[in-house]
């Protein structure tokens, strides 16, 4: 799945959709791969733009409960962030167009990586993550 993703997308995508200011020496490195994941309902899509910024992007689908799901997927991103030495991580959650829902698991994320200010989740259209794949 993740072979097939535009690294020139994913750069447009990081500055316009999640404003990232990363200068563009950052972009020359753009690892893509998949997180694992202990479920059968969600896909982990993993991105290091440059050494320093650690993007998980998910899709859960309309019926898939996120609650303690995005809590624990937040916190191996900070795992994996600090690990690795990273400067920040973005969660970024597809998909969802329910502002109730949003709000749940913005809740989830927040309660635990409140005071880490180099965390952070954005929700999009499942558009903008489908456009990141190469055409053709």
């Amino acid at each position: 799945m993740t072979e097939l993703w535009s690294k020139e997308k994913i750069k447009g995508f990081v500055r316009n959709t999640l404003g990232c200011g990363c200068p563009d020496k950052v972009f020359k490195k753009i690892d893509i791969s998949e997180q694992p994941v202990e479920s059968d309902e969600l896909q982990i899509g993993r991105i290091v733009v440059g050494d320093v910024l650690l993007i998980y992007i998910i899709s859960p689908g309309p019926s898939a409960a996120l609650g303690d799901s995005v809590e624990a997927i937040a916190l191996s991103g900070k795992n994996d962030r600090d690990r690795n030495g990273y400067n920040r991580f973005r969660l970024v959650v597809s998909g969802i167009e329910d502002d109730a829902r949003k709000e749940r698991v913005s809740a989830c994320f927040s309660k635990s990586f409140i005071m880490d200010e180099k965390m952070h989740i954005h929700f999009v259209n499942q558009q903008l993550v489908d456009a990141l794949r190469e055409s053709g």
